[in-house]
């Protein structure tokens, strides 16, 4: 998009916000980088990744990347360093992390968001999605799903599992007549500081 100049290396596949003015991205390329819209420079935090989906800031400039094509969480720190955060995982797609180290990680494989523990432990929080994808973390207490098959957005307790439907029929997923390339859209979920939800559209053709 506009955003990136044309020394950019790539194009941008999932986007997260961390501390102000910067930006933590995954590219089509199989990149995690630090961006920064005032034009300065950018970091290339890791290459060559297997389809890095869904980036969360973790915290002294290190990230947690869904990367779809291994089925792993991957800790990145801020000197590249790479570990295992989880495994087995179908077809992770967005991730986002609580501020006490918890993860949440949509899997577009198996209808389903994982919660994910320090420790490396998962289980499952909410089943029987069709699509899941864009994640949202609202008052570090309600993750907020976006099912892109079914047009539904989800509220989840993370304590309690108490789950509600927030909204139906959203004009999200594939428009009409068209079939997916080989990028399957994995986000489009983000919450405002006041609260507000907002959710990428395009099943209208807008």
């Amino acid at each position: 998009g506009g955003l990136l100049d044309h020394s950019f290396p790539g194009f941008v596949r999932s986007h997260a916000s961390g501390a102000p003015g910067e930006l933590w991205l995954t590219t089509m390329a199989g990149d995690a980088v630090q961006f920064f819209p005032d034009g300065r420079p950018f970091k290339m935090l890791a290459r060559k990744l297997q389809e890095p989906y869904g980036i969360a800031p973790v915290g002294s400039g290190a990230v947690v990347v869904a990367e779809k094509g291994s089925g792993k969480l991957l800790h990145i720190d801020a000197a590249g360093q790479t570990s295992t955060a989880a495994s087995g995982l179908s077809h992770p797609g967005e991730v986002v992390a609580a501020s006490n180290g918890t993860l949440f990680v949509s899997e577009m494989g198996a209808g389903r968001v994982a919660r994910v523990e320090k420790s490396g432990s998962s289980a499952t929080l909410i089943d029987g999605l069709s699509k899941p994808s864009g994640l949202a973390l609202l008052r570090q207490e309600t993750l907020l799903v976006l099912d892109r098959g079914t047009k539904e957005l989800h509220a989840i307790n993370v304590n309690t599992k108490q789950r509600q439907i927030l909204a139906t029929a959203l004009p999200v997923g594939d428009p009409p007549g068209c079939s997916r390339g080989p990028m399957e859209f994995s986000g489009g979920l983000a919450v405002a500081q006041d609260g507000k939800t907002f959710a990428v559209a395009g099943a209208d053709g807008t």
